[in-house]
């Protein structure tokens, strides 16, 4: 029986790899290459490329920081649920507030509500902001002392609680 080779995936520049490494077949049909005892990982489109052309059809390389390696390389989509609460904080200057909201490690977080009022038991929505990068800055006018954040998934279901919090 004979064998031939259906497509190749070459890394530029050239890397020799004692041990380990894995290949995984995306949805897409690309192909992520995990160089195990190099410190790299690699995506390449479906069709390969060849050592004479090793930049065709490579997508992207990343490699891992000092002297780390990978047994294995995958990429899977990956959701973000915090086991602590989201956190606020809050920033009054001439009767104007800002509230800071963020919650680190959330993939979920479309968007922010904000409560606020004069106690913590009579707190009412004041307003709702698309979330933006790591902390979202909300500016309010005139409403607290007390302020509360509430973490909105797309659907604008309610996926996560601020602690209470007080402007000084």
């Amino acid at each position: 029986m004979n064998a031939s080779l259906a497509s190749g995936y070459y890394h530029d520049p050239n890397i020799i790899v004692p041990s380990q490494g894995s290949a995984q077949i995306l949805p897409n049909g690309n192909l992520l290459v995990g160089w195990g005892a190099g410190p790299y990982y690699s995506e390449y489109a479906a069709a390969g490329n060849s050592s004479d052309n090793p930049g065709l059809n490579f997508l992207y390389d990343a490699q891992m920081p000092g002297s780390n390696n990978s047994y294995r390389a995958y990429r899977d989509t990956w959701v973000g649920r915090p086991f602590y609460p989201p956190s606020i904080a809050a920033r009054s200057v001439d009767g104007q507030t800002t509230i800071y909201a963020s919650w680190n490690g959330s993939t979920e977080t479309d968007s922010w509500q904000v409560f606020g009022g004069t106690a913590p038991a009579s707190l009412s929505l004041l307003a709702t902001a698309k979330k933006s990068g790591f902390e979202t800055a909300v500016l309010v006018v005139a409403a607290g002392p007390f302020f509360q954040v509430k973490a909105l998934s797309s659907q604008g279901e309610v996926i996560g609680v601020s602690k209470i919090s007080k402007v000084p």
